[in-house]
Formats: C-alpha cells, sequence, structure tokens
C-alpha cells in the first residue's frame, strides 16, 4: 500500500498524456481499500456478536485478560431469565386472541367512558358543594 501511495505522488510515474493538477489519482489508490476497510469493520464489529467473539478469545489466548469470564454478579443472575425467548428473524409474530374493534365498537366505548366522566364530575360538584358548606 505504501508503495502504491508512493507511486501516485512520484513525478516520474505520472503518465505523460494525464494533466496533473495536484489531486490524487484515487483510481489506483482506492481499489484496494473497500476490501480492507470492508474486513477491518467487519473484524470490528465482530466484537459486538454475543457468544462468538473473536477479539475476546484473542485476548484470553494472548493472555491480555483473566482467561474464563466470571460468572455474572448475583442480582444480575436473580433479575435476569435463564433464557430469552426472543421470536426468531422471518417468522411472524403469534396471531392474537382478540381483534382490534371496529368503528361502531370504538365509538360505543367512548360514549360508554364520557357517561362515565359526567357522572364522576357530577359526583365531584356535589362533594364540592357538600364540603364547601
Amino acid at each position: 500500500m505504501l508503495a502504491q501511495l508512493a507511486a501516485i505522488f512520484d513525478p516520474e510515474t505520472t503518465p505523460q498524456n494525464e494533466p496533473r493538477s495536484g489531486h490524487f489519482e484515487t483510481s489506483r489508490m482506492l481499489r484496494p481499500m473497500p476490501t480492507s476497510l470492508l474486513l477491518l469493520a467487519a473484524f470490528t464489529l465482530s466484537g459486538c456478536a454475543g457468544d462468538t467473539n473473536p477479539i475476546r478469545d484473542a485476548a484470553v489466548a494472548a493472555g491480555v485478560t483473566g482467561g474464563e469470564p466470571r460468572p455474572a454478579p448475583d442480582f444480575v443472575a436473580r433479575t435476569r431469565p435463564a433464557q430469552v425467548d426472543y421470536l426468531p428473524i422471518g417468522q411472524s409474530a403469534p396471531s392474537r386472541r382478540y381483534r382490534a374493534k371496529d368503528k361502531e365498537e370504538v365509538e360505543s366505548a367512548e360514549a360508554q367512558m364520557n357517561r362515565i366522566s359526567r357522572v364522576n364530575e357530577a359526583r365531584a360538584a356535589a362533594a364540592r358543594r357538600a364540603g364547601s358548606q
């Protein structure tokens, strides 16, 4: 890679038919970069993986860390379930046991709540009048 960068800036390697404007010749310089950047990003992000963590495994193998992972603290073990059941990717959620209300049922429920609200407001007004006497 350093040789490629040196060739870009070397005036002897610049073709005579191309104008030298002082800009990088990006076609030669950027060809190997996407692959290497992609590999670097993949290796770095693999450290975020759950059970398979090559960065941690490499650190353990090199003796940088303490070896076997320590067990979770007691409060963590008590408060978190041993097995978390997530819906796998690509699977639909199970059908619900109830259905959504249609427009008439929603309007009926709103009317019922409004009636209850008016009754509660009347009781509150009566309690205020009784308390002020």
